[in-house]
């Protein structure tokens, strides 16, 4: 958001005021001015995170007479984490300072910053957070004369966790969106049975069947079956079909109101900043996002130490958990599409005051590609190859292939990674990775724009002082490669889940085993 300076607007003000017999109609003046300041006074946000995991883990395994091994666990685990961000800015206290000392904050003049921290308009943003998990597990597993592979299973689990944003933006004085606590849980009971048949000695069957039982929204059955042949020593041919589901997460589930100030065109026409406020809502009666996916592919060993698979794979999800494309629902109620208006809460007349995406099941995605590996191994060093082409990438009916936005993300059609790794010495391992985008293509109110091809170069090395002790470390982003401008980016004018923001940034670590 760009600050606007208006020359002389305290005469702006008393023109106003000498208008209003009463001061509590000081909303009046809301309506007519628009009053914005960079606050560069207050200095840059500094934020920080403190986290804390634990993780505690017991199993027992054994085998009986017939080869069978049973084993049974029980695993606990927590996380929690405090951050906080120095020089947030309170923007309750920041207009009462403006309506009582107006000649001070519209005359231009940098502010000192004790008076505003003493005003209680700088302060330090406190948030803290964390889930918790404890699972139990039970299986049966072996092998019969025939050389069937079985095994049997159950699984309970406990899963909760919790999001507490600091007071000041809960209460909505932030200048960041109003925000509320997230705080649920949920439990699943599980059991799933596998199987593997060899039908001859180059065809394999394999089936495996799961039922979950979950405490938000009941029982979900899936599926798998797969088949692999090996039609010489170097060649073998694999596919899977399988049906599957994704459970809502704690998060999808109890999640607390937050707004997100949004770059979206207002087609009305009343709305003059780009940036939007969407108040972001969860839903306790989600229900899980089911799929199907089917891949075939094939594994060749070219030569002993030169091998290459190929992978086509396609996934179709439906109830698929997301929130609508807030703009094509802004577009759509504009032309006279009222589910569209309802969709988004808000009126034909275009009132998005009360804008709002809810997360909910409507949405549908599918998808499909192809994958791509070649590996080459040598006794000194190892070259992996990685490419994925995105043949398809369709949601709730809009193809998003090759396309990126600033609210919806990037989908590049062509992604590769490359690693090579070897000894240098007897204890020293390097390694040297890269990652290829191909460029996306964008609009933005209008305006057509294109992301460039981008790699990003990374070495690291680890260094074993004994069998117990090393030493590891490298940089990544090793040429400071910038992230590539997306019009309208709600993140420093990027995709983050795409392009890296932080830059070059080196790291060094060590570990000791016992």
């Amino acid at each position: 958001m760009n600050s606007i300076h208006i020359d002389n607007i305290q005469d702006v003000f008393d023109e106003l005021n000498s208008a209003i017999d009463d001061p509590d109609d000081y909303h009046v003046i809301d309506d007519k001015v628009n009053y914005r300041r960079r606050m560069i006074d207050a200095g840059p946000r500094i934020y920080s995170q403190e986290t804390d995991t634990y993780r505690a883990s017991i199993g027992l395994k054994g085998y009986l007479e017939n080869d069978a091994m049973w084993d049974i666990s029980a695993t606990y685990g927590r996380n929690d984490s405090k951050d906080s961000v120095q020089n947030s800015i309170h923007a309750g206290n920041m207009a009462t300072s403006i309506y009582h000392d107006q000649s001070t904050w519209f005359s231009g003049e940098a502010f000192d910053k004790s008076v505003l921290v003493s005003e209680g308009i700088i302060y330090n943003e406190e948030n803290e957070g964390g889930n918790e998990q404890f699972t139990l597990a039970a299986g049966y597993s072996g092998v019969t004369e025939s050389d069937i592979g079985y095994a049997l299973g159950f699984e309970t689990r406990h899963e909760s966790g919790y999001y507490t944003p600091d007071e000041v933006t809960q209460k909505g004085e932030s200048t960041a969106a109003q925000q509320f606590a997230t705080d649920g849980n949920y439990s699943v009971q599980s059991v799933y049975g596998e199987v593997s048949v060899p039908v001859t000695d180059e065809l394999t069957f394999e089936a495996t069947s799961r039922y979950d039982q979950y405490s938000t929204f009941g029982g979900e059955i899936t599926w798998k079956l797969g088949a692999t042949y090996q039609v010489n020593d170097s060649f073998m041919v694999r596919s899977v079909a399988a049906k599957g589901f994704r459970a809502p997460s704690v998060s999808e589930l109890y999640g607390g109101d937050s707004g997100s100030y949004d770059y979206l065109s207002d087609p009305w026409g009343n709305e003059l900043d780009p940036q939007i406020k969407v108040n972001y809502t969860s839903d306790e009666d989600l229900q899980p996002e089911e799929s199907e996916s089917f891949t075939l592919g094939a594994v060749l060993e070219l030569t002993d130490n030169l091998s290459t698979t190929i992978d086509y794979w396609a996934f179709d999800i439906t109830n698929a958990i997301s929130r609508v494309d807030v703009q094509q629902e802004l577009n759509a109620c504009f032309n006279g599409v009222q589910a569209s208006c309802t969709a988004v809460n808000i009126t034909a007349g275009g009132d998005l005051s009360d804008l709002s995406a809810q997360l909910t099941n409507i949405g549908s995605q599918k998808t499909s590609g192809i994958d791509w590996n070649v590996s080459y191994s040598h006794d000194l060093f190892k070259v992996t190859f990685d490419t994925t082409y995105l043949i398809e990438f369709e949601q709730d009916d809009t193809d998003y292939t090759g396309t990126i936005d600033g609210n919806i993300g990037g989908y590049a059609d062509f992604k590769s990674n490359l690693s090579i790794s070897g000894y240098a010495t007897e204890d020293l391992t390097v390694l040297y990775s890269a990652q290829f985008i191909r460029g996306m293509d964008g609009e933005y109110y209008g305006e057509q724009f294109a992301t460039d091809n981008i790699i990003y170069h990374n070495i690291s090395a680890s260094y074993h002082i004994n069998d117990q002790w090393a030493v590891n470390g490298g940089v990544k982003n090793l040429f400071d490669t910038e992230p590539e401008t997306v019009l309208g980016g709600n993140d420093m004018g990027t995709v983050p889940s795409i392009y890296d923001v932080v830059g070059r940034n080196m790291f060094i670590s060590t570990s000791y085993n016992f």
